[in-house]
């Protein structure tokens, strides 16, 4: 694909490199004419070029971008859609045209990528620990764990079949628990961040069923 041999042989500068990856991703996200095997090779490519991003934080939003990779909405939906805010109703398919594929829908690959995202995180917050001695706070990575959270949300809306409500429990209660332990150190921002989330799944509680077992 010629997007990747100009994101290697032409882009240099790390914060450029970050800006173009997520170019390509949404590009690869509203396409519908790769074969699947065409497709999960561009997928892997995404997440290797996220894996050499120069920053932990760059690399777990990279990574949660090619996500969205194994999981596409039907052609007509993704051309109107604006996110969750439906509460996860499906579309109805049209026929496809010449040429166009079907969906991807892989809940496996999506729960794959969230979970090395998970783990960059944890590298994360074990690179901030050991730094912490020489003044530098321990508490950066928590901005990433709230991100993720709610592309746990996004896609239990969307009705991903990996993404449970016990996952999404589980989730909820070890960034609640890292939250807590580094509350001295916890940024306006990200507090506000995950104050917005918890009153987003109490609304989603109220229209969606597939919040009701959520608790934060």
């Amino acid at each position: 694909m010629q997007a990747f041999t100009l994101y290697e042989e032409s882009v240099a500068d790390s914060r450029q490199k970050v800006t173009a990856l997520h170019a390509i991703v949404g590009t690869l996200h509203r396409c519908y004419v790769f074969s699947s095997d065409n497709r999960d090779a561009l997928t892997q490519s995404v997440t290797s070029y996220a894996a050499k991003l120069l920053k932990r934080a760059d690399q777990c939003r990279a990574v949660c971008a090619a996500s969205h990779l194994a999981w596409q909405e039907p052609a007509a939906a993704a051309d109107t859609s604006t996110g969750a805010a439906d509460g996860g109703a499906e579309a109805a398919e049209p026929d496809q045209p010449p040429g166009r594929q079907p969906p991807v829908r892989d809940a496996q690959k999506v729960m794959a990528c969230l979970k090395r995202a998970l783990k960059v995180v944890a590298a994360a917050k074990q690179q901030r620990a050991a730094t912490a001695r020489a003044g530098k706070g321990s508490g950066q990575h928590l901005p990433l764990y709230v991100e993720i959270v709610n592309h746990y949300l996004y896609y239990l809306s969307r009705g991903v079949e990996t993404m449970s409500t016990g996952v999404v429990q589980q989730l909820l209660e070890l960034v609640a628990s890292e939250l807590s332990q580094y509350d001295q150190e916890l940024d306006a921002d990200t507090r506000a961040y995950w104050e917005a989330t918890k009153k987003h799944i109490q609304i989603q509680k109220a229209a969606d069923e597939r919040f009701a077992g959520l608790s934060v």
